[in-house]
């Protein structure tokens, strides 16, 4: 029975070499330095084995799918993918942040801007109303940012390892 291939994958992208270059898989060892057999090349891409496609061995693929016409280099490709999906998982939080902040920069202006403006002798009767709006507007993005930094601070906004008690919503 074939194994269902995810689309980011090592497995993934040794079938599209493989099926690009002619003699497939075992054109796929021959190109490694030393030699490897064409099993061992399907085995690379196989997540229930614990075989590991050797850094050479995937440049050297990915230079062969070059010579054979291939554009771009499908293994550092889908490396690449999941090394950045990994990043997301991991520091997904600090990217929220960094996100949020150009929000709590341009909210507290504008609530600046408000104040300044209903202080003025100039000030329309709906200067304080302004303050009232970009104030709450100002401060749910910053309790955003603040419930997004929370989950930064170990032991806050998050179940710790080995306890029975789940991380609060």
């Amino acid at each position: 029975m074939t194994k269902p291939r995810p689309p980011v994958s090592i497995d993934a992208a040794l079938a599209r070499i493989a099926g690009h270059v002619e003699g497939g898989y075992a054109a796929l060892g021959a190109a490694c330095s030393p030699p490897r057999q064409a099993g061992t090349v399907r085995a690379w891409g196989d997540p229930d084995r614990p075989e590991q496609i050797p850094v050479d061995c995937a440049i050297a693929i990915d230079l062969l799918y070059r010579e054979h016409g291939g554009e771009g280099a499908p293994i550092h490709e889908t490396y690449t993918l999941q090394l950045e999906l990994a990043a997301v998982e991991r520091f997904g939080d600090r990217h929220a942040l960094a996100r949020i902040g150009a929000d709590v920069v341009r909210e507290t202006s504008e609530v600046s801007a408000a104040i300044i403006e209903a202080s003025l002798p100039s000030a329309d009767a709906n200067a304080p109303s302004r303050i009232l709006r970009e104030g709450e507007e100002a401060i749910s993005i910053i309790r955003r940012a603040m419930a997004v930094a929370q989950r930064l601070v170990p032991g806050l906004g998050r179940a710790q390892p080995g306890s029975d008690q789940e991380a609060p919503p």
